[in-house]
């Protein structure tokens, strides 16, 4: 059987092939979740705590969570569910997934470490993995490079004591575009081309002016209608006192005689 250990902290990933049934054949019948001693898989694991993330079988198929069987079944899976691509938005399918209790037909399992050992594995633990993508939401960018966010100035952060007055900090709208990180795609002759993510949630002036302008448009709407339906109010006292005139004169009409 196959073990994909992950190290979150390094970002690093390694595929371990275990042949040895009486050491992988004490994982059977346990669930995705559990924690187990790394010793199980062998003497180099020792002191390492793992906890199995997921697997697939000998066919291919994914185990799922909250499925407690140690075969596979038909499910109707909703979109945006795991075992399930969903490319049509509101599908329902009925697909085929495998229980989340670990068996002897499982060809792969995933591991995660909880908890690190004494000795260093070659490729997993003993280096780091850079990060390939950076955030691209403003505030984790904020964040990340320590820069002021415009909730430091809603919430009086800045303000050391009841007496002393608050100390709004200065947010330039545009700082997480120069801080955002960007990754080299291609170079042809001397110039270099680079992407980045296109950021998200970034309150600039043109974002507060559409704003504005959308408030004032209700506003400006509501006024609108409230006029009309005064008009629409004044027209008809103006037709009821017409009829009380013509009544009280007597030169309203008269009903048809047969």
């Amino acid at each position: 059987m196959k073990f994909n250990i992950a190290y979150p902290r390094t970002g690093a990933q390694k595929m371990y092939d275990v042949d040895d049934e009486h050491k992988w054949g004490k994982l059977v019948d346990r669930r995705m979740g559990c924690e187990f001693e790394g010793e199980t898989l062998g003497d180099q694991f020792k002191g390492y705590v793992f906890k199995v993330s997921g697997g697939t079988d000998n066919d291919g198929f994914p185990m799922k969570q909250g499925i407690l069987i140690k075969g596979r079944v038909r499910l109707i899976l909703e979109p945006e569910s795991s075992g399930f691509i969903c490319r049509k938005a509101g599908a329902h399918r009925r697909k085929a997934v495998r229980g989340c209790i670990i068996g002897q037909d499982m060809a792969c399992l995933s591991l995660i470490i909880v908890k690190k050992g004494d000795a260093e594995l070659e490729g997993l633990t003993d280096q780091n993995r850079a990060r390939p993508l950076g955030p691209k939401r403003a505030n984790k960018i904020r964040k990340m490079f320590v820069l002021p966010r415009h909730s430091e100035n809603i919430t009086k952060r800045g303000c050391t004591a009841p007496t002393e007055a608050p100390v709004r900090k200065e947010v330039d709208h545009w700082d997480v575009t120069r801080y955002v990180i960007r990754r080299e795609t291609k170079e042809v002759g001397d110039k270099v081309y680079f992407k980045c993510p296109k950021i998200q949630r970034l309150v600039t002036p043109y974002r507060i002016r559409r704003k504005r302008q959308y408030r004032e448009g209700k506003v400006n709407r509501a006024k609108k209608g409230a006029e009309a339906y005064q008009v629409y109010v004044n027209q008809l006292k103006g037709m009821k006192e017409i009829r009380r005139q013509r009544s009280a004169s007597g030169t309203g009409r008269k009903a048809p005689t047969n």
